[in-house]
């Protein structure tokens, strides 16, 4: 099971949770809650758990900008591992909260979705035992901690954040073969996509894609068969450790191709890629030049200093 599932340290689990944390912190201090009481209430929609919220939270400013807050306050303490125990759980709520609002008041996006269910998984796991302020408070106990704790814990831990982001990608090729069929990647079905994310009103004041617009069918075709194969072989990371380096730079560089050419921006499921860096052997490397730097020697004194 091991070679599947490899053990890795409490260190891994440390860098997933800040990482997780300061994706979700990124959009947090992007978005403007208080601007959901400028909107109509007659542009609510559906929208999962948000459902179950009162009309009052949406036109009040004040309690929204609370929501704001805590949301990022939670996430800064979480990301350097303070009261982990506390602001991890208090920083999923209000993530949820606040996402749920903004989706309910505009559509639905796929930003962040996944960083979410990555903090869930994060809540169950012991990733504030090292790489944390809580740590460092209390060295001597969480040392204890990690010498008890086997290293297939926080192998699993590890693992169960892939299997996530595996799904993510899985569904997305899949759903792109049900909704196009198995000619999905079919050039004049990219072109339309392309075209019309393009087009779109966006953030961004830029239509890289229209530039494609006398380039070849045989590009387009390619760019599509690319995309699925990448989201459907990024199941292999799950197995494979080759597939752990390629499949992870694949997508990064798939998702800043979507936001060239369709001026959508997942920066979310790109930094996500770090959680398949090797990051035991970064604190491997990092223990070896730290322990380097303290072991070499000191200048001797000059020899005039020596006489006197």
């Amino acid at each position: 099971m091991s070679r599947f599932v490899p053990p890795t340290s409490a260190f891994t689990l440390g860098v997933f949770r800040a990482l997780v944390c300061a994706v979700l912190l990124a959009n947090a201090l992007w978005e403007d809650l208080s601007n959901v009481t400028k909107l109509p209430l007659g542009l609510r929609q559906r929208m999962g758990t948000a459902n179950w919220l009162p009309e009052a939270i949406f036109t009040n400013e004040t309690l929204l900008i609370v929501i704001q807050l805590v949301t990022i306050i939670t996430l800064v303490l979480g990301m350097l591992g303070l009261w982990t125990r506390l602001t991890l759980p208090t920083a999923l709520v209000s993530t949820l909260l606040m996402g749920g609002i903004i989706r309910s008041m505009t559509s639905y996006y796929h930003i962040n979705v996944a960083t979410w269910w990555l903090l869930l998984i994060l809540c169950w796991t012991p990733c504030a035992d090292t790489f944390s302020i809580d740590a460092w408070r209390k060295r001597d106990t969480y040392a204890a901690l990690r010498k008890r704790t086997p290293p297939m814990v926080y192998g699993w831990a590890r693992y169960a954040c892939w299997v996530l982001l595996v799904l993510v990608y899985l569904a997305a090729g899949l759903n792109k073969l049900r909704q196009g069929g198995l000619l999905w990647w079919d050039a004049t079905n990219l072109r339309s996509i392309v075209y019309r994310s393009a087009l779109e009103p966006s953030d961004f004041d830029f239509a890289a894609g229209l530039v494609l617009e006398n380039a070849p069918d045989a590009l387009f075709a390619l760019l599509g068969i690319t995309s699925l194969v990448i989201e459907l072989g990024y199941a292999s990371v799950l197995f494979s450790r080759r597939a752990r380096w390629v499949f992870p730079a694949l997508a990064a560089a798939m998702h800043i191709g979507i936001f060239l050419l369709q001026k959508i921006f997942f920066y979310d499921l790109v930094l996500l890629q770090l959680l398949f860096v090797d990051w035991e052997r970064v604190y491997r490397w990092l223990q070896s030049k730290f322990n380097r730097a303290d072991a070499a020697p000191e200048t001797s004194a000059p020899a005039s200093s020596l006489r006197q």
